[in-house]
């Protein structure tokens, strides 16, 4: 074999090689299951959360019913988890603009309780605009 060619066999070694490796490392980790640690995330745990409020609950317009279930559906999911305290606040008020706007929304609340003066906070919208059921819909048109 000559020297040319050995050195081309080489090469196409270590590139795939190499490009095995790269691929082989960027490539995402497994899901966690649901007996993943409580404070880790699971998709497990999660995905059937997703599901219901998308999926069987749909259309989550603000002050709907669906809205009322998917605020409950949260409630339950959540106080299921040990050690969070979890509440329903209610809030109104008044915004003005070039516009006003009077508003009554309803927001869960989860705490977990800790000695630390340090917190974090997670925050998301639960309910969903008229024409979505918060997932990617085709619009035809």
């Amino acid at each position: 074999m000559s020297l040319t060619l050995r050195a081309w066999l080489s090469a196409l070694l270590v590139f795939g090689l190499t490009t095995f490796m790269v691929v082989h490392a960027s490539r995402p980790t497994a899901p966690a299951g649901r007996d993943a640690p409580v404070e880790s995330f699971s998709e497990a745990r999660a995905l059937p959360v997703v599901r219901e409020l998308a999926g069987d609950i749909g259309l989550r317009v603000l002050g709907t019913r669906g809205a009322r279930r998917a605020e409950d559906a949260l409630v339950r999911t959540l106080r299921g988890i040990p050690g969070l305290e979890v509440e329903v606040q209610q809030a109104q008020g008044m915004r003005f603009g070039s516009w006003a706007l009077d508003y009554r929304v309803r927001n869960v609340v989860a705490r977990l309780p800790g000695q630390s003066p340090e917190a974090v906070l997670v925050s998301a919208h639960y309910d969903s605009p008229p024409e979505s059921v918060g997932r990617r819909t085709t619009r035809r048109g």
